[in-house]
């Protein structure tokens, strides 16, 4: 409960060092024999012990002697391991008993980041240079073995001054400061109208911007669509729901908000509006059959935005001729638009090239030549088919056990390959004709 200090000695400033737990339990600590004033300390994730400060006249630190004379001032930044045994250690030196102020450091992982002020000729990391009269800021980055890595300073037109550094969550680099004059950012340009006062600022210093996401406009869909986020990430929000998943599946309209973050907290962000529509279906028919010189007429209500046949066709109604296409089996299909839904249908069109004296009755056989199966379409109704060869023996003899069916099937598969005459018996009519069998 008590700490006792010992005599720092004359012009001496001796700091400490002090872990305490989360429960305010003491862990460790020292006193150290540096003659400094420490501004800013951090500790990084592997236990690793940062410091800013300056030195007050004389210190001993490491195997260095940092000397303070009456016309400079000294800062130092320092990388401790968990044991407070030095690791490196840098100094600066303004030529001025005013020409620097405290540092300001943070760390990630283990790189310590420092911001401060300066004027005169200032020397740090091998570089001396001449700032002037006014007060400029400076940001940097040094490595986990103490080399220099990123430099940047201000320009200014009557003084710019840092109060605060910090790693924000995506640890790009959080300054505040202060200013008169003219400060210039990047492209920007701040203006300060006081004549004695500073005026404050903040600002952000991007490092590493998040990696660029965006699921494009608002737009509007046709029954649902499934949001994707980007992978990797251990959270999600959803609407501000919170999930483990990297996509949402939308099937009502409205706004959708999205946002992932890591471990340390770096937001990915982004809003999307979506108008869902109800999708529709259309039906062209079934699959038919016509002959050679017959013509099918197909339509779907002339209420869609657009239309497209197989055929090229950009109408609502298309008629199509057996002769157009040739005896065969064709895939006739429809696609319709409206809005951002679409809906599509197809039938199998079977055209046939009828015998002659037969299609005149109103009967078509087909295929023919035949290879299986044989079929007999007829506008009334079939009783019974005979096949019979040029001796006159009937080969097959089949009955229409449905007696309202317009159409039978055969199985000629196991009939011999040649030519067969075939007649057809209907309840009033008699129609004969010739087949091949391949």
């Amino acid at each position: 409960d008590t700490l006792l200090h010992p005599h720092p000695g004359e012009n001496m400033h001796r700091p400490f060092i002090i872990e305490i737990d989360s429960s305010g339990e003491f862990v460790s600590g020292l006193i150290t024999d540096w003659s400094m004033v420490l501004s800013d300390t951090e500790t990084d994730n592997f236990g690793n012990f940062y410091f800013a400060g300056f030195v007050h006249d004389t210190a001993y630190f490491a195997s260095d002697t940092i000397i303070q004379h009456e016309d400079t001032t000294v800062n130092i930044l320092a990388k401790l391991d968990a044991n407070y045994e030095p690791i490196w250690h840098e100094t600066t030196k303004a030529k001025s008993a005013y020409g620097s102020f405290f540092f300001q450091i943070d760390t990630n992982l283990d790189t310590m980041f420092f911001a401060g002020s300066c004027r005169g000729i200032y020397s740090m990391f091998d570089t001396t240079f001449n700032v002037g009269a006014y007060y400029e800021s400076f940001v940097g980055q040094v490595t986990p073995n103490g080399e220099l890595d990123n430099f940047i300073i201000s320009s200014s037109t009557a003084g710019f001054m840092t109060n605060s550094l910090k790693l924000d969550n995506c640890n790009n680099l959080m300054v505040s400061g202060r200013f008169k004059g003219h400060a210039y950012l990047g492209n920007d340009t701040l203006a300060s109208y006081t004549t004695n006062e500073w005026d404050g600022l903040l600002t952000k210093i991007t490092r590493y911007a998040p990696p660029g996401f965006s699921f494009g406009p608002d737009t509007t869909v046709c029954d649902n669509i499934t949001l994707l986020g980007p992978e990797g990430y251990p959270y999600y929000y959803w609407n501000n729901e919170l999930t483990d998943q990297n996509w949402m599946a939308v099937t009502e309209s409205g706004e959708y908000i999205f946002a992932c973050t890591s471990d340390e907290g770096c937001w990915i962000k982004d809003t999307i509006n979506i108008i869902v529509q109800p999708g529709f279906s259309i039906d062209i028919g079934q699959d038919t059959i016509i002959g050679l010189q017959d013509t099918l007429y197909l339509s779907v209500p002339d209420i869609y935005d657009e239309y497209l046949w197989s055929t090229g066709s950009t109408e609502n109604i298309i008629s199509i001729t057996g002769s157009t296409f040739g005896p065969g089996n064709w895939d006739v299909w429809l696609e319709t638009t409206q809005g951002a839904c679409t809906a599509f249908d197809t039938i199998q069109l079977t055209i046939i090239d009828a015998i002659p004296e037969l299609r005149e009755m109103g009967i078509m056989v087909y295929p023919n030549p035949v290879g299986g199966f044989l079929y007999i379409s007829s506008k009334k109704e079939i009783k019974a088919v005979e096949i019979f060869d040029y001796n006159g023996r009937t080969i097959v003899r089949e009955e229409n056990q449905d007696r309202t069916a317009n159409l039978l099937k055969i199985d000629l598969s196991n009939l011999k390959p040649g030519v067969y005459f075939i007649r057809i018996f209907l309840d009033d009519l008699l129609g004969n004709g010739k087949i091949i069998k391949l």
